[in-house]
């Protein structure tokens, strides 16, 4: 479509006649007069010629303006976000993201106290670390940015879970679940290690995805670290996220359980080899225990796994080998090669099967044989006010026993499921002698507690003196 300009010819014509009738009208005038003719009469004319300039032009712009379309402004460059892969290594099948030593209030506390969620709720809620279990033993490749997903990752997203996260040293430590401190582990034991990221201190939203590697996905974690003003606002997992492709979100940890004793009293052999206690404390039936054992008794059963037979040996462990003594049965079926005996005994990891009181002494070839009574659970119920008494008077002792694990301690009795298991595990954290505990084992559960109580409110009343 174009522009066509037009012009007045009869326009021109009158404009040619008022020039002729001027001239002629100056023809008659004399001097200035004329002069002042001539004058107006080309100024008119450079007017005119003005205007035809200007049409002209117009024409020309609005014949190039519809010829050529204009141009488009460059197109904004694609956002630029943060982010780093890395390759993190588990055996436990964890991500962790966090700074260990915003956990170093748990350096006392027992390995493992992250699978517990009365050990692990508050430094969920203040943002102290971010982490996922996997179904991936070994190496994860994990992507960390501040911006979203790309359209690939999109694509293979699975599950995904938020957290609150909260940096005040610049650095984070992107790890596979072996840097959490606890009694076995220092916060800063990893201060030199090189999976530490650099990051601006702040508050953030975590969000952590699963992807599919079979649906193209370079990835197995994108963490995405999204900052916010106060991470009080972000809602957030009730425990450690589980997050596998194809499956809903999961958490763990959430109503863990305390402390649980595997007794199998039903297992006790009709009669054992004896092996003296060595230590001052016994240890309590249902635990994994170390027990020095005769160095006599390591061969036969090192002898028995060397000929690929049955290795198991029966034991009973107990001070003394007479009628009436407490002791406890042990099976070890798997021994360590060439252990070096110290003083004639040998240290051994095994299951403490059951607790056993001695019938009587059977003399055999190779000395004598004990026949053994196994002591079961008394089934006795304790009152719920007698229940409630015992745990609130732990409490208490362990609060003022200067163990500087006393509030997971506490908490993880308050959670233990099972009358005996609360028993032993009270028992076991009182670090009871040998004696005491082989009499309070032959206590019916009314008995035991009565005493239990008794013990703790005597070492508190110590205490306050």
């Amino acid at each position: 479509m174009g522009l066509v300009m037009t012009v007045d010819v009869n326009s021109e014509k009158d404009s040619a006649r008022e020039r002729s009738a001027f001239l002629s009208i100056a023809d008659g005038c004399p001097g200035l007069l004329q002069r002042t003719l001539s004058c107006a009469l080309a100024k008119q004319a450079v007017k005119n010629q003005r205007a035809h300039f200007l049409c002209l032009s117009l024409g020309t712009v609005l014949l190039a303006s519809c010829a050529t379309p204009p141009l488009l402004p460059p197109p904004a460059p694609a956002p630029q976000y943060w982010s780093v892969s890395r390759n993190v290594s588990s055996d436990s099948s964890m991500v962790t993201l966090f700074d260990p030593s915003d956990l170093a209030h748990h350096q006392t506390d027992p390995e493992g106290w992250h699978r517990y969620d009365f050990a692990f709720a508050s430094d969920l809620e203040s943002g102290r670390f971010a982490a996922v279990y996997t179904d991936i033993v070994g190496n994860h490749k994990v992507r960390l940015t501040k911006g979203p997903l790309t359209d690939e990752e999109k694509l293979a997203a699975g599950p995904d879970a938020v957290l609150r996260l909260r940096v005040i040293n610049r650095r984070l430590l992107l790890a596979g679940g072996d840097t959490w401190p606890s009694n076995v582990q220092s916060a800063y034991s990893h201060a030199q290690d090189p999976r530490w990221i650099d990051i601006d201190n702040g508050d953030y939203r975590v969000v952590i995805t699963a992807l599919e590697r079979q649906l193209g996905a370079r990835h197995d974690i994108v963490i995405q670290l999204i900052p916010e003003e106060d991470m009080i606002t972000v809602s957030y997992a009730p425990g450690i996220p589980y997050l596998v492709p194809g499956e809903l979100a999961r958490v763990k940890g959430i109503g863990a359980g305390g402390l649980r004793y595997q007794e199998s009293c039903g297992d006790v052999r009709r009669s054992a080899t004896w092996s003296p206690l060595s230590s001052i404390n016994l240890p309590l039936p249902g635990t994994v225990s170390t027990l020095d054992i005769a160095a006599s008794l390591y061969q036969r059963g090192s002898q028995l796994q060397t000929a690929n037979r049955n290795a198991a040996v029966p034991i009973l462990v107990a001070r003394n080998p007479t009628p009436g003594t407490v002791g406890l049965f042990i099976e070890p079926d798997t021994w360590q090669p060439d252990a070096v005996a110290v003083n004639g005994e040998i240290p051994v990891s095994t299951r403490v099967l059951c607790a056993v009181r001695i019938r009587s002494v059977v003399a055999d070839v190779e000395g004598f044989e004990l026949e053994l009574e196994p002591l079961i659970a008394p089934i006795d119920r304790l009152s719920h006010e007698t229940s409630q008494r015992l745990t609130r008077t732990f409490d208490n002792w362990i609060r003022l026993s200067g163990d500087p694990a006393w509030r997971f301690k506490s908490a993880q009795i308050k959670r233990t499921r099972g009358q005996r298991a609360v028993f032993l595990g009270i028992m076991e954290n009182l670090s009871l002698s040998a004696k005491h505990t082989e009499s309070l084992l032959l206590e019916t559960n009314k008995g035991l507690a009565k005493r239990l109580i008794e013990h703790m409110d005597r070492e508190y009343a110590e205490v306050e003196q």
